[in-house]
């Protein structure tokens, strides 16, 4: 299987059950979140 995309891809997050209409909060929370996950990654190995 031929892969176009880069491998460093974060784990996709669950996407919040609630949506209030604060879908640009959400968003960043995630971002913010991958990030971390992928900086404690990092420092880690």
């Amino acid at each position: 299987m031929p892969q176009s995309q880069p491998r460093q891809q974060p784990p996709p997050q669950p996407a919040p059950a609630q949506s209030s209409g604060n879908d640009q909060t959400a968003l960043m929370t995630q971002l913010v979140n991958a990030i971390q996950l992928l900086a404690d990654r990092d420092i880690r190995s």
